[in-house]
């Protein structure tokens, strides 16, 4: 009995140890100093509800062998550095310092090993977008935003902006070195507005209808009002709600087509106005219905299945599709109401496979990974688009 339990114990242990995650959670890789960047560091996060032995863990990108003992903490940080004394003595945070190595400014890929040699963590940064530029040497670190996203993606990393209060070269170190980051992760939306001082940047946005905007606040206390009862010739109404602090995100979908007005409320006096004209959606008439891009041969039968489904013949003279294959439609090219037309990557081998013949035959080849696909009108609307994979 005692031997069970004791190897019921060890399993139990190891299940634990495998499900734990540490992950790198904040990078300084290029602080705001002169000649040596004695600031360097790189947080690592325990998002887990148990302490963690990193004995034996290990970096590449900068030489460090974490001793035996060395815990970190359940939902806790550990913060590594290039230099321990410059982190207490600017910041007041115990670093655990770097044997060798710093990082490098322009990007690099930071691994994090596992005592067993398995790979833990892995980032790739970059010091040009989509990475946060502030980040190259402008006083911020980078800040993963959600413990739960991705950290390899350069949209889960924020530039830092909580003051330190520690200023170098006169530029703010804007960061949460060894503690919760600060920085959030914003929903995806079609436009951003950034909200800051007593402006909207852009105070003016054309968008089509069922689009999203997002309003950024970076600095000071503001709102967004595009409410009815401000604005009585709006559409439909939208507000952020009463003015706050930043940071906050506010995001709205506008389903219905006109012009929008709106304002910060306590500095509509200083010109922090804003504007959104929303476009009607056209209807669809022409549509990619089908499509071919890996066939089980040597892919001779790719094709584009298109379709009117409108009431009247759309003239296809100069239509072009731009992305994903080469073609432009010639003169006299139409399609009636209800009609469908093929374009094949070639015609021969298609009318011997499926018994009639194309339309059209189209220049270049479908990637059989995925890629954009779009056609485009003779004025050079998009007209259908598509992003298969």
């Amino acid at each position: 009995m005692k031997r069970l339990i004791t190897s019921l114990f060890a399993l139990l242990l190891l299940s634990v140890t495998a499900k734990a995650q540490i992950i790198i959670s904040e990078i300084m890789y290029n602080p705001p100093e002169a000649g040596t960047d004695s600031l360097e560091y790189i947080e690592l996060h325990n998002p887990t509800g148990a302490a963690i032995d990193l004995g034996g863990w290990s970096f590449s990108g900068v030489d460090l062998v974490f001793a035996s003992g060395t815990l970190i903490p359940a939902n806790g940080y550990l913060l590594t550095a290039y230099r321990a004394s410059a982190m207490q003595s600017l910041f007041g945070k115990t670093a655990i310092q770097w044997t060798a190595g710093a990082l490098t400014n322009s990007g690099e890929t930071l691994k994090l090993f596992s005592a067993s040699g398995t790979v833990a963590d892995e980032v790739t940064y970059d010091d040009g977008a989509p990475w946060p530029t502030d980040a190259a040497g402008n006083g911020s670190s980078l800040e993963l935003c959600d413990a739960n996203a991705d950290n390899n993606k350069a949209a889960n990393w924020k530039a830092g902006s909580f003051n330190t209060g520690v200023t170098i070269n006169g530029k703010a170190v804007l960061a949460t070195p060894g503690g919760a980051n600060t920085a959030t992760c914003l929903p995806d939306a079609d436009y951003t507005v950034t909200v800051q001082d007593f402006f909207f940047s852009p105070s003016d946005l054309t968008i089509n209808q069922g689009e999203s905007v997002i309003w950024v606040n970076q600095q000071g206390t503001h709102n967004v009002n595009g409410t009815q009862a401000t604005f009585p010739s709006n559409p439909a109404s939208f507000t952020s709600g009463a003015p706050a602090a930043a940071p906050w995100h506010f995001v709205h979908v506008f389903d219905v087509a006109g012009v929008y007005s709106y304002r910060c409320d306590p500095h509509t006096g200083q010109g922090m106005t804003g504007k959104i004209t929303v476009l009607p959606k056209a209807q669809a008439k022409i549509v990619v219905t089908e499509f071919m891009y890996n066939d089980p041969g040597p892919d001779s039968l790719e094709f584009l299945e298109i379709y009117n489904n409108g009431t009247e013949t759309v003239d296809l003279t100069g239509w072009a599709f731009t992305q994903g294959v080469e073609f432009v439609f010639p003169a006299g090219s139409s399609i009636a109401p209800g009609q469908y037309q093929v374009l094949a990557k070639f015609s021969a081998a298609f009318q011997a496979a499926f018994g009639f013949a194309p339309a059209h035959q189209f220049n270049g080849a479908l990637n059989n990974t995925g890629e954009d696909v779009e056609l485009r009108n003779a004025s050079n609307d998009v007209v259908d688009y598509f992003d298969y994979k």
